[in-house]
């Protein structure tokens, strides 16, 4: 890995939110070099590298991992490919900022975080909202104690797929599903802001009867120590909505945009205590070059990122326990998922 200040990346395929978001993102970031870009499509590299004056392209994702010249490695494939290449391209030395959900399951995200552990790589999930100035802010006005300590957080996050007509969308295939794609960002909300991990969950999800293989909708209670409660719910079907709302004894907190906030638009955050409520106004933010920074810094400082492997497979645990008590119908403890 090279010793100077700018890391080197490349990015796996050309995934429509590498293309749209985290590409754009590389290029504005400071202390990155975007150096190479890999598709089995090698028509389609050369396409998108000239777009994006990216130098070098390769024309299988091996070739990418094993390249010399990388330093990071930028994982957007499908959910079922993120163990197999994320392993690779940590066992060929490169640090990885893998897509969220960080892998299909549990077991496979438990293995990633082993192989990261066992070669000395960082590894980060990759939930971009959490390095916007947004989410930063609602964090210090928690530990401010401005509200107190939260007994309820209410999370939403649908996007209306279902009405999109995309019948071929990956999202409807086996490993996909609304609370793998949405539900994931209700699940790590909830645990960062209790600062803990639930205890049981009590699932129900909604199957379309043309994909019957992954969930459309899913609503969940997400129980806590302390008498603490989560309430999430996400959809396919449902208009676009991502609100996150914490609740404690002296008032509430709320945001509207809270797991995608507009890169290009100010966002705001709601305070409510007593007869008081207080609107603040967070000015525009790339939340992904965000992310890629801080990545980057982490590297550099040799520190774990706060969404790094671990904290992944925690959240692939309650996944897989929401998953089950929408399967049985019945309340799992994080021990029996």
């Amino acid at each position: 890995m090279t010793q100077s200040s700018c890391l080197r990346w490349g990015v796996l395929s050309t995934a429509n939110i590498g293309l749209k978001a985290l590409i754009p993102a590389l290029l504005a970031s400071q202390g990155v070099e975007l150096c190479a870009l890999a598709s089995r499509d090698a028509e389609k590299a050369e396409k998108y590298a000239k777009l994006y004056h990216i130098p070098k392209t390769h024309d299988s994702y091996e070739a990418l991992v094993q390249d010399p010249d990388i330093d990071v490695v930028y994982n957007p494939l499908p959910n079922h490919l993120h163990m197999e290449w994320t392993i690779k391209a940590i066992e060929a030395g490169k640090h990885v900022l893998c897509e969220k959900p960080l892998a299909l399951d549990a077991p496979q995200a438990r293995r990633m975080v082993e192989v990261s552990q066992k070669h000395g790589v960082l590894l980060m999930e990759a939930f971009m909202y959490r390095y916007h100035p947004q989410h930063r802010r609602v964090q210090a006005l928690l530990e401010s104690g401005f509200i107190g300590a939260p007994r309820l957080i209410r999370s939403s996050f649908s996007y209306p797929l279902l009405a999109l007509e995309r019948p071929g969308d990956i999202r409807w295939q086996a490993g996909g599903g609304s609370l793998m794609d949405l539900g994931c960002y209700c699940v790590n909300a909830s645990r960062c802001f209790f600062a803990a991990e639930p205890l049981s969950v009590l699932a129900s999800a909604i199957v379309h009867p043309d994909y019957p293989s992954v969930d459309a909708q899913l609503h969940a209670v997400l129980n806590f120590s302390g008498d603490r409660t989560a309430i999430i719910d996400c959809s396919f079907l449902l208009p676009d909505q991502q609100r996150c709302e914490l609740v404690a004894p002296e008032g509430r907190i709320w945001v509207e945009q809270g797991f995608n906030p507009g890169g290009a638009v100010p966002v705001t955050i709601n305070l409510q205590k007593g007869e008081r409520h207080i609107v603040e106004t967070i000015p525009s933010s790339d939340r992904y070059r965000a992310e890629v920074e801080y990545f980057c810094d982490c590297i550099h400082n040799g520190v774990q990122p706060e969404t790094d492997a671990q904290d992944g497979l925690n959240n692939m645990k309650v996944i897989d326990a929401l998953l089950r008590s929408a399967r049985l119908g019945q309340t799992v403890t994080l021990d029996e998922s």
